[in-house]
């Protein structure tokens, strides 16, 4: 049974990490769902035949240890009735003492029935799973092409999240040009990763139209939608699979596409670290299993800006993956993905500024509004918001630099 419970944990810790919120909205961005569901029954089905094999190679004493009872009592009711026939107890007797030879079987046989009874609801739950998936309410249009590059338009767009009262944009109007590198800075919730939300199509604006390459997001298909943008969130998915898989789920038709996944992880300045793990690409990244290892998290989020390098997404964003880190070190790797993003249009949303300096243009929020845009050296020059936030963190990055 070693075997199994092994099989066991490998599918039921992929099971739930799939089961979990934080996991749902990049699985469907990059259209890794299929395949990470995939994985999942392969491991259930290794996990199924390797109990199979174990019962049948058991089978006889399995057979025997929860049959010999049973064979025990009916051979005690078949003496019970001979002596019956014979004559020598009455009718009563005799249904009382086989009622009283049964009642440990009636009580399997009852379990049985339930199990029986609710084989149907069992069966259901899979229709009843697929008819869920189907609900969704999103619209997509007939334009089946991702366009090369990416223009961005937000229309005076407003926004409400549902069930709820505040609004959080504020009739944003704001335009990207295709290759553009832009900065969404502000305080925290101030409307910048909200506007990130909107631009994926995870919430529709209450007012405003949201363009991409001069077509209303509505107008392109479900694939489109999900292959024009590659993503880095705050909170990075670690999947329990290969450093390989784990790069390759950016792109999941490319997943076996080794020279492609290495291409990327020299970009994302992965390449090193890769080399120095057990098995290379191959390395499990899960301390769950036995020779699996974990990143850390500046590691992570270089296998995550791997990730989102792979295909051809002409939109890349940076939604603060980064907060958590040294600023010195989030600025680095900011820099690092500007300069990998060669022709793209990409969007670093931050309230820490150690990057900013090298975008084309920042945008600032405040209060749900654009209250700023331009370069670093205008907004500086400005001495409005950004410069004061610029000011209090620019101590930051001295001291780093200077030690």
């Amino acid at each position: 049974m070693d075997a199994y419970w092994q099989r066991e944990q490998r599918y039921t810790i992929l099971g739930k990490m799939l089961r979990t919120r934080k996991s749902v909205t990049e699985n469907q961005l990059l259209q890794a769902s299929n395949y990470l569901v995939s994985t999942y029954k392969s491991r259930l089905e290794k996990r199924n035949k390797e109990f199979e094999h174990y019962y049948f190679m058991n089978l006889t004493r399995h057979f025997l240890r929860q049959n010999i009872m049973r064979f025990s009592q009916l051979i005690n009711v078949l003496i019970l009735l001979f002596i019956y026939y014979r004559g020598d107890i009455a009718i009563g007797v005799l249904l009382a003492l086989i009622m009283a030879i049964f009642s440990s079987l009636w009580e399997d046989l009852y379990s049985l029935k339930n199990i029986v009874k609710s084989l149907g609801v069992h069966v259901k739950t899979f229709d009843y799973y697929q008819a869920y998936l189907q609900l969704s309410q999103d619209e997509y249009g007939m334009i089946d092409q991702i366009p090369r590059t990416c223009s961005v338009v937000f229309d005076d767009v407003c926004f409400t999240y549902p069930g709820t009262t505040k609004q959080i944009l504020k009739h944003v109007s704001f335009k990207i040009e295709a290759g553009e590198k832009v900065a969404l800075v502000g305080q925290n919730a101030e409307g910048k990763s909200t506007t990130i939300k909107l631009l994926l199509g995870l919430f529709k604006p209450d007012s405003g139209q949201i363009t991409i390459d001069g077509q209303p997001l509505s107008a392109y298909t479900q694939a489109v939608r999900e292959g024009l943008f590659g993503t880095v969130f705050q909170e990075i998915s670690k999947y329990d699979i290969s450093v390989n898989d784990n790069i390759g789920l950016g792109d999941v038709s490319q997943i076996g596409n080794r020279e492609l996944i290495l291409e990327v992880a020299k970009k994302a300045n992965l390449e090193k670290i890769i080399d120095k793990l057990p098995e290379k690409g191959a390395t499990l990244l899960s301390r769950e299993f036995t020779g699996g290892v974990d990143l850390s998290g500046g590691q992570w989020q270089r296998l995550a800006i791997a990730r989102a390098f792979m295909g051809e997404k002409p939109l890349l964003i940076l939604d603060e993956p980064t907060s958590q880190m040294d600023p010195v070190v989030e600025s680095q790797i900011y820099s690092d993905f500007l300069a990998m993003s060669e022709e793209k249009t990409v969007l670093l949303v931050t309230h820490r500024l150690g990057a900013t300096k090298i975008t084309d243009r920042i945008i600032v929020f405040s209060g749900g509004s654009i209250i700023e845009a331009g370069t670093h050296d205008e907004l500086v020059d400005k001495n409005g918001l950004y410069a004061e936030m610029f000011q209090s963190q620019q101590q930051w990055y001295d001291v780093k630099e200077g030690a």
